[in-house]
């Protein structure tokens, strides 16, 4: 039977199962957390950090002002937003000194306050404005529908808001269709323009507008645009485009990404217009005040989707083969000792001095000790659950001719393979690993946790 992402997450640590039992408390770990929650242990706490730092660098390069919301709100903001009354059955309501409040289920409506604040503060403000935020939200989904990271009540979502005027809307829908691609790329090790990339362009119910904020002319506009837009952009990159009527969501119509990885296909990343939440807010009659503009769009927009969706469907896709900079182990060193004590300390001080210089440098290198019978069942153990990107191999030979003996994922192949190197040939394999990232924000993402103790 193939291996889910909880499977593997279990394996190299990315999160806990829920039906692991916990025997001192006789209760399972699913039962203390509750359903459709997840914990992120060593090896996911690390991932998540580490991806946090690259999308936090990656999106204030490109001119986004990043901020930070509350995990709770009045639901008076809701009330005007409209939340409360098109997506209430999906909200967390309870009451606090008799005042209403929500779990915060979605971050837009907070991102609109900070860029009324500044409007109203400075008035100056060059559109289009984007604002970024790693933010967490919370939905109530039924039990029944909850999975691993795949589906949850508390998610972390990637988060932008694009203040903009319709005249911009075109050339900033292709700008962040463009962010995306490079994103995935870099990051991620995934061409958007050579792979089975789909986007779904979600539109109203013109039967159903009851259902829906803003008028039929405003829907019908609004559509019409994005799908010149996307119509273009699916010419340009040889994207596959489909409709799907009364798919859209209650404040406008959106784009949802679907990437076909391995054998699956995953619904990840989404892209929305919103014209409802700018009247809601009164922000046309600001921006009108302010700058003499008559209209104003928000643009929602996240690339991943959710963090924890995104990490299930990646281990899932690759097996728990993550990107070399967010793989918790990233270099395993395996001393092959030989049972002749004065050959296996000079095979130790060996593997310890390329130990510490990668530590050094940190990079998460494990060191193992084992022998020529073991050696198989080790390399089998490693590539099979913690899959670090380098295994090096040091016995009585190596020491004698001063190389390493290398095992090491080809990210370009996506296949094992094996030669001797060198130290500097070591380090260079490395940099090549870390390249892409580095051309992408201008910095090395690299901290090293130490990892030894599962394998003492």
């Amino acid at each position: 039977m193939e291996k889910d992402h909880i499977d593997i997450g279990d394996e190299i640590d990315i999160l806990i199962k829920h039906d692991r039992r916990i025997e001192k408390l006789n209760r399972n770990f699913g039962d203390l957390l509750g359903k459709g929650l997840q914990l992120f242990s060593l090896g996911g706490g690390l991932t998540y950090y580490i991806l946090s730092q690259i999308l936090t660098d990656f999106h204030v390069k490109r001119g986004y002002y990043l901020v930070r919301t509350p995990l709770i709100t009045n639901t008076l903001l809701y009330q005007i937003s409209g939340h409360l009354s098109y997506y209430k059955q999906n909200m967390y309501i309870f009451n606090i000194e008799n005042e209403e409040f929500a779990i915060k289920p979605m971050n837009c409506p907070h991102h609109i306050l900070i860029f009324i604040n500044l409007l109203e503060k400075y008035r100056k403000i060059k559109l289009p404005f984007r604002i970024f935020e790693l933010g967490t939200v919370h939905r109530y989904e039924p039990s029944g529908s909850v999975y691993g990271l795949l589906r949850v009540r508390s998610f972390t979502q990637d988060d932008s808001h694009v203040f903009i005027t319709p005249n911009l809307l075109e050339k900033e829908i292709e700008n962040l269709m463009n962010e995306m691609i490079i994103l995935y790329e870099k990051v991620f090790n995934i061409n958007l323009r050579s792979s089975e990339f789909k986007i779904r362009l979600s539109l109203h119910d013109p039967n159903k507008m009851n259902e829906y904020s803003g008028s039929k002319e405003d829907w019908e506009y609004v559509e019409d645009v994005m799908r010149n837009v996307i119509n273009k952009l699916a010419s340009k990159y040889n994207f596959s485009i489909y409709e799907g009527i009364g798919e859209a969501a209650f404040y406008g119509p959106k784009y949802d990404f679907t990437l076909k990885i391995g054998e699956k296909e995953w619904q990840l990343g989404t892209m929305q217009l919103d014209f409802n939440l700018p009247r809601n807010f009164k922000l046309i009659e600001l921006v009108k005040d302010y700058f003499g503009i008559d209209n104003l769009y928000i643009i929602h927009r996240a690339y991943l989707g959710s963090i924890e969706r995104f990490i299930g469907a990646y281990l899932e896709s690759f097996k728990g083969r993550l990107p070399f900079v967010l793989t918790p182990i990233q270099v395993a060193i395996l001393d092959i000792f030989t049972g002749d004590k004065e050959k296996d300390n000079k095979i130790k001080e060996y593997a310890m001095k390329i130990y510490n210089n990668l530590k050094n440098k940190e990079i998460r290198v494990v060191n193992i000790e084992t022998t020529k019978t073991q050696l198989s069942n080790m390399t089998r153990i490693l590539e099979s659950t913690y899959k670090p990107y380098i295994i090096i191999y040091i016995g009585e030979k190596e020491v004698k001719d001063n190389i390493y003996s290398i095992r090491y994922y080809n990210i370009n192949s996506k296949n094992i393979e094996e030669k001797k190197i060198r130290e500097e040939e070591l380090y260079n394999l490395i940099e090549e690993l870390e390249k892409p990232l580095e051309e992408l924000n201008n910095k090395k993402y690299r901290l090293f946790e130490d990892f030894n103790f599962i394998f003492e």
